[in-house]
């Protein structure tokens, strides 16, 4: 991740990770958005380097090396803010686009975003 923050790989806006800038979606709701930026090829290759790196951190836990396959994974998430995938869905999101409210991304965009809505 450049300058440690995640960029939307549609409009390059800079959020810190885990933050209500980019909730978690239920997978039919990402893949919508995902079509609409024709982002298909790239949210696969980086799916695929995320779980390898993922799977090496695993298999290394508690090395300097695992540390280093952790922070590379990250490097391989496709990140889109919520304005963008709003924009593709042609809609404001709402909870039940989420994929859980009850994870705390979601839970903060709940608290955050979606309750000064009303």
């Amino acid at each position: 991740m450049k300058d440690d923050k995640c960029h939307c790989i549609v409009c390059d806006r800079p959020f810190d990770y885990m933050d209500e800038w980019s909730p978690m979606l239920r997978d039919d709701i990402w893949n919508e958005v995902i079509r609409f930026y024709c982002l298909e090829d790239v949210e696969k290759s980086n799916a695929e380097l995320f779980d390898y790196y993922y799977d090496l951190y695993n298999k290394y836990y508690g090395t300097k090396l695992g540390d280093e396959c952790f922070d590379k994974a990250g490097d391989y998430q496709t990140f889109i803010c919520y304005p963008c995938m709003e924009r593709a869905l042609g809609r404001e999101l709402t909870v039940d686009d989420l994929n859980g409210a009850d994870v705390p991304i979601n839970r903060r965009f709940v608290q955050n975003v979606l309750k000064w809505r009303k």
